[in-house]
């Protein structure tokens, strides 16, 4: 029988090579621009900006139109077969056809100003449709389009192999979750708990095991923390390979501390009732792995498959997340900006965050807590703070908090994983804190103020 390796197509060798580099050159280079440090993802997201100019709010509007239109003639019209992909877009419930108006309302009344000026001033809407909202959309079109680089052309399964004979001593998780760790890390985080949980019941891991994997490694996807980060949070680009680096930190400090401590070590460390056995380790030479990784770079999409899919991802993104982010970011800069709400929430946790002098602690605090209900919150809470050391503590936390009940902890309570709310609340609080104080520190080392 021929050799496996020898099969290995030379094409695909320098897809693994190019494809990897290039994403890693795109995402996690720092250049020099301006007289400062930035990521060639950045330079693109500010490229098609200017090309796009004025017309972004425009487009913007058109969307969240789009979305809320096409959302109403599927709810009236609930026997008509539409395809599965117009489907996806616009079958929503009563409630999401809801928001989505009410978004439409709130693109309207910023752009034309028209109603009471809460609701539009620079501080408000203003800031969401001229501001917040355009750069999100640079940022998501080009990472969507760009993403497969890391996540499709091998390079996941060659850092899953250097990492594998880490993660049992690290993380007390069997060396093969080492991919799914990163792909979850570099993809989506909801996908991760889904593939966590298939994996548990086919024998992979125990319950104790995907919970870390879970708690650990399913964040927000890579695209969407560029845009929460820097447009809606305000960290500047130039200190985005610190927050990187920082998020990594947290990573590797948080689970290794958390799988070791309640609740996640007092989940039940046995198989899946619905797995035969637990699937025991296989060694997996760099052979094996490059194979792998050729394999996945055969299949990787080429330039215009990733502008197509891009495109669509896009698309998907636009329609589905962007009415619900700024109906809420309007709703959270409202009441942030005249009300004291926040405030009171969040009054016993300021003596805590002024103990360890954290700039700008009442503003802080809110961020701190209100993740718990959505991953948006933090980084919308982060807009009005002037300090970068306090957005980039509040945007390192928003991001490793994991848990979010509006999603990654719905997900999380409705899979087989032996996880309970208080484990969920428990391990939320715990994630917080290591990774409020470890960014703190480093902000502090990298001279922010």
């Amino acid at each position: 029988m021929e050799n496996k390796a020898a099969q290995i197509k030379s094409s695909s060798i320098v897809k693994v090579i190019v494809g990897s580099l290039l994403g890693i050159f795109i995402f996690m280079t720092p250049l020099p621009a301006q007289g400062e440090l930035t990521i060639p993802l950045w330079t693109i997201k500010n490229a098609l900006g200017s090309i796009l100019g004025a017309s972004q709010v425009y487009i913007l509007l058109a969307v969240v139109c789009i979305a809320a239109i096409g959302s109403t003639i599927l709810a009236f019209t609930p026997n008509k077969k539409y395809p599965e992909f117009v489907q996806i877009l616009f079958k929503v419930s009563p409630l999401m056809l809801a928001v989505r108006w009410l978004a439409v309302a709130a693109e309207v009344i910023a752009m034309f100003q028209l109603g009471p000026e809460v609701f539009w001033e620079p501080n408000t809407g203003g800031l969401i449709a001229y501001d917040l909202m355009p750069s999100m959309m640079c940022l998501f079109i080009a990472a969507s389009v760009l993403l497969p680089l890391l996540t499709e052309y091998g390079l996941m399964e060659i850092l899953g192999w250097i990492l594998r004979p880490v993660f049992r001593p690290l993380f007390r998780m069997p060396g093969h979750s080492s991919v799914l760790a990163l792909s979850s890390w570099f993809g989506s985080g909801t996908v991760g708990m889904l593939s966590a949980d298939e994996e548990y019941k086919k024998g992979y891991y125990t319950g104790r095991e995907a919970a870390i994997l879970c708690f650990g490694f399913c964040t927000i996807p890579l695209p969407s923390i560029f845009a929460y980060t820097t447009a809606i949070g305000g960290l500047e680009g130039k200190y985005f390979m610190y927050f990187f680096l920082c998020c990594t930190v947290v990573a590797v400090v948080s689970t290794m501390i958390m799988s070791r401590i309640p609740p996640l070590s007092m989940v039940s460390n046995e198989k899946s009732p619905l797995a035969e056995n637990l699937i025991e380790e296989k060694k997996e030479s760099f052979k094996e792995a490059f194979q792998n990784a050729c394999a996945r770079a055969e299949a990787a999409p080429g330039p215009l498959r990733m502008l197509k899919d891009g495109f669509i991802t896009c698309v998907r993104l636009f329609v589905d997340v962007f009415p619900l982010v700024i109906l809420l970011a309007t709703i959270v800069l409202v009441i942030a900006e005249h009300t004291s709400a926040f405030a009171i929430i969040s009054k016993p946790f300021i003596p805590l965050l002024n103990l360890i002098n954290m700039p700008e602690a009442e503003a802080v605090a809110p961020a701190m807590i209100v993740g718990f209900a959505d991953l948006l919150l933090p980084f919308l809470a982060a807009t009005p703070v002037e300090s970068q050391l306090a957005k980039f503590v509040i945007c390192v936390v928003g991001t490793m908090q994991v848990i979010c009940m509006s999603e990654t902890g719905a997900v999380m309570l409705k899979t087989s994983i032996p996880v309970k709310f208080w484990t969920v609340l428990f391990a939320f609080v715990e994630k917080t804190i290591i990774a409020m104080l470890i960014a703190l520190a480093m902000g502090r080392m990298i001279g922010l103020t």
